[in-house]
């Protein structure tokens, strides 16, 4: 494989070697029977499991990107067979990065219709169009901020008119008062879907969710994603603390009833 892609690009291919600092204009590849996690811009290779029926190592790498590099992610699930990607590409966007999947144009579709159908992907593209969209994105001042902001959304106030115009129209539309959620976490998904549509001012932004209830539906299935994500995960919602007897049955059975509450346009909150 590292033949092949160096006779593709002029970047550097390189197999994957222990810790490897991962650099600008360079192309990884994972080693036979390994799988890779990153950590700090590092690459660590780890055995890949023998009893596992499934290979999902583009999720263990995923997460792992997801879990140190947090908003800073772009995942990109191209051809190929199976759904291995798709809980990564959803624990990138949980943690504010930027996910795309292949079209109609992939070979072998199931890893990318995976992908899409779980609600996770931002962009649905051909991967000619995805390069000049990660182009583009590069050039996002979210991105080329200078110094770069740790905590952007601080850049926010909370009691900003822009931020509260958005608010109030989730609220009228969407029946859910979000200034009772985590305002920091707000923040944080409006900067995302801000970033998604190259829109510099947060006065920019609220003008196009008023114009657009496409993106004021998208805005709210992002705010909402990490209440979900708990229930779509089966073995989180399958515990032994719900499943052996720790909770009484009254309590299963209220978080359940207040989960469907929640799709059906009020929230549960987590705390």
């Amino acid at each position: 494989l590292t033949t092949l892609l160096s006779r593709q690009t002029k970047m550097k291919v390189q197999e994957v070697e222990d810790m490897e600092k991962m650099e600008p204009n360079n192309v990884y590849v994972i080693p036979y029977n390994k799988e890779i996690v990153v950590t700090n811009g590092h690459i660590k290779l780890i055995p890949r499991p023998k009893n596992k029926p499934t290979n999902l190592s583009v999720d263990v790498l995923f997460s792992s990107l997801a879990l140190t590099h947090k908003k800073n992610v772009i995942g990109i699930i191209l051809s190929g067979n199976g759904s291995d990607g798709s809980r990564g590409l959803r624990e990138i966007k949980l943690a504010g990065g930027i996910t795309f999947a292949q079209d109609d144009s992939a070979k072998f579709s199931s890893m990318p219709k995976s992908a899409i159908a779980e609600g996770v992907v931002d962009f649905v593209l051909s991967p000619q169009k995805i390069a000049k969209e990660i182009m583009l994105l590069s050039k996002h001042s979210l991105i080329n901020q200078t110094p770069a902001l740790e905590v952007p959304e601080d850049e926010i106030e909370n009691n900003d008119s822009n931020l509260k115009v958005i608010l109030e129209l989730l609220n009228k539309r969407k029946s859910v008062d979000f200034s009772h959620y985590k305002m920091n976490t707000v923040k944080r998904r409006i900067l995302r879907r801000m970033l998604i549509h190259k829109t510099k001012t947060l006065k920019q932004y609220a003008g196009l969710v008023g114009k657009k209830n496409n993106e004021l539906d998208l805005l709210y299935d992002d705010l909402l994603i990490n209440v979900t994500d708990f229930f779509r995960d089966t073995d989180a919602f399958l515990t032994p603390f719900l499943t052996k007897g720790f909770f009484p049955f009254w309590m299963i059975a209220d978080l359940i009833i207040n989960y469907f509450i929640c799709c059906n346009k009020l929230l549960c909150i987590p705390l």
